[in-house]
């Protein structure tokens, strides 16, 4: 097969003209007009990407190496919520492909026959679709086909935008186009929103689809990478309340970048929430199961609490504590915000015993004084830890 390049376009010619035998390294995206079919055109610069956050490295290595000791077509699925890097992972992705000296197309669109176009492109290259369940979803509705068996009003290629609703199902056409190593061997790499929404014989299938790499929001490590590297250093005061919330709400990358732009504007974290399009799933005083921890190995029973990340820099805690051979005390536990402490896993929160700031029961018998903080240091108080309660 052979290319015919006008301007920027790239076009598969009949065979009687011969101009490239071979697509250069680079990104190209699919067009189709109806005068005169499909057609590649060149995509432009894909930017460069300066800070990377997860594991998208890795992930695109293992993509190659498998590509590259495959004698067949490799699928990949991207999956997962809006905003939290698939696309990213696309752009870093592409420009590896480039630099290993690979062609890349991107269908960034349905057009009826495009099957058949890709098939016919015969080097190795790396094929793009983006929100594939949206640009290509299915449809309840019956087709309706012409005399030729193709769509009413279309021809033998398209057009295929004003006719979505009368496919029956896009993807089901696109089936074997990720099977076996027809046309040459291709990478094809799918993202996807609303994972229900993907064709059934595209799940579970790693014949068509090998890898499926499932998205999920950034952990609170890289939270915090992210808003060291993008926040002033003057408002970095304002991480910590912002990782607390990010450890009871999701907030993709996407979010924590409209984020960090309100914080280097001046607006602290709740202030910066407050307008802001992202939606809030999390109360403005979470809950949380609160245990206090003994050298003695004694832990006490769960005591749920409510802690407002975002109000004055103090907080407290209300437990109730029954000391040896004495009565059960309702105790009182203040400490600030800024000295609690991610646990090893991130989970939840360590106040260890030297970061509280005061203890005292509430009683308002003036006989029943006691120093609790002595009395808990002597009973061999540790910390406290707090997890986000589940009810």
């Amino acid at each position: 097969m052979s290319y015919i390049k006008i301007n920027d376009q790239y076009k598969i010619s009949n065979g009687s003209i011969t101009i490239i035998e071979n697509l250069q390294p680079g990104v190209y995206v699919v067009r189709y007009n109806e005068e005169d079919g499909f057609s590649l055109e060149e995509y432009g610069e894909i930017g460069v990407v300066k800070n990377v956050y997860g594991q998208h490295q890795k992930k695109i290595e293992k993509a190659f190496h498998a590509f590259e000791n495959m004698d067949r077509n490799l699928g990949i699925l991207l999956s997962g919520d809006k905003g939290i890097g698939k696309t990213l992972f696309l752009k870093m992705l592409a420009r590896e492909a480039v630099k290993r000296g690979m062609v890349v197309i991107v269908v960034d669109r349905y057009y009826y026959g495009i099957d058949s176009f890709l098939i016919k492109i015969r080097q190795e290259c790396v094929i793009l679709f983006d929100e594939y369940e949206k640009r290509f979803g299915e449809s309840n509705n019956t087709r309706s086909v012409n005399n030729i068996g193709f769509p009413i009003g279309m021809d033998r290629f398209g057009p295929a935008e004003n006719i979505f609703s009368s496919m029956n199902s896009h993807q089901t056409e696109l089936l074997e186009l990720f099977d076996g190593i027809s046309g040459g061997k291709k990478m094809f790499v799918l993202t996807c929103n609303d994972i229900s929404s993907i064709n059934n014989y595209l799940i579970d299938r790693p014949g068509r689809i090998h890898y499926h790499f499932r998205f999920t929001y950034p952990s609170t490590k890289d939270i915090m990478h992210y808003l060291k590297d993008n926040v002033k250093p003057e408002y970095h005061s304002q991480i910590q309340p912002l990782l607390n919330y990010s450890l009871f709400t999701k907030i993709s990358y996407d979010s924590l970048r409209a984020i960090a732009f309100e914080i280097n504007s001046g607006l602290s974290t709740e202030e910066a929430l407050t307008d802001l399009n992202i939606s809030r799933d999390m109360k403005s005083c979470p809950e949380f199961e609160v245990y206090m921890h003994f050298s003695s190995g004694y832990t006490s029973t769960p005591q749920t609490n409510s802690i407002n990340f975002f109000g004055d820099e103090s907080a407290s805690v209300i437990l109730r504590y029954r000391k040896k051979k004495s009565k059960q005390r309702l105790i009182k536990i203040e400490f600030l915000i800024k000295d609690l402490e991610l646990s090893e896993f991130g989970s939840d929160f360590i106040l260890p015993v030297e970061k509280i700031q005061d203890a005292y029961a509430e009683s308002t018998n003036e006989t029943d004084y006691i120093d609790v903080m002595e009395m808990l240091e002597n009973d061999g108080l540790e910390f406290i830890s707090f997890s986000k309660s589940l009810f």
